[in-house]
């Protein structure tokens, strides 16, 4: 399957590792050229293994054009409203993986058509470098039907859920939402 991810932070680059490891074709949307070739000359680095997962890396920016099956969106909500833009004629799936709930008002704003998911991230990873992301905590994804056919949230959920990677569906996309805005306040992350 052709999996987009936007977003070269952290949790970005740990998605596009393991969805690489599941052999899927990978391509990581950046912000700088910088980060696009380094990860093009390196590949994606994830430790502590230290496994290079084989990604393709790319510029985003105004002229890119994402032509992949279904699409992670991981970067903070106040970089949303770019990107956002480039999604009016894209038939994919969109994954939206953002802390906190900024994010819903610009996908209405925005009058997407696509089948979205809502999700939140479990896993704890940190970014060491452009190409290198420590995966520091095993979670799973959290994904619910934000707009579509509950029945493609099943299979695709189905499709990506591996022994160390999995994912969950929740019936309600706020409550997910609620549940981990409440427990990021808690752990007094900003």
């Amino acid at each position: 399957m052709r999996i987009g991810v936007i977003g070269g932070g952290s949790i970005g680059l740990f998605i596009a590792a393991k969805m690489s490891e599941q052999q899927h074709e990978v391509t990581l949307y950046v912000r700088s050229k910088k980060q696009a070739q380094i990860i093009q000359d390196q590949q994606v680095c994830c430790l502590p293994d230290s496994k290079q997962y084989q990604v393709k890396a790319k510029q985003f920016n105004e002229n890119t054009y994402v032509g992949d099956e279904l699409v992670f969106i991981c970067v903070k909500q106040y970089d949303l409203e770019d990107i956002l833009d480039k999604f009016h004629n894209f038939s994919g799936v969109l994954i939206f993986l953002q802390n906190g709930m900024g994010h819903i008002d610009l996908i209405k704003h925005h009058n997407l058509v696509n089948q979205i998911f809502i999700g939140t991230c479990e896993h704890a990873a940190r970014k060491e470098d452009e190409a290198t992301v420590a995966h520091t905590g095993v979670g799973k994804i959290n994904l619910s039907l934000y707009q579509g056919e509950a029945s493609l949230l099943k299979k695709y959920s189905q499709h990506l859920s591996r022994l160390n990677f999995k994912i969950e569906i929740k019936e309600d996309w706020y409550h997910l939402l609620l549940l981990n805005f409440r427990s990021l306040k808690q752990a007094g992350t900003p």
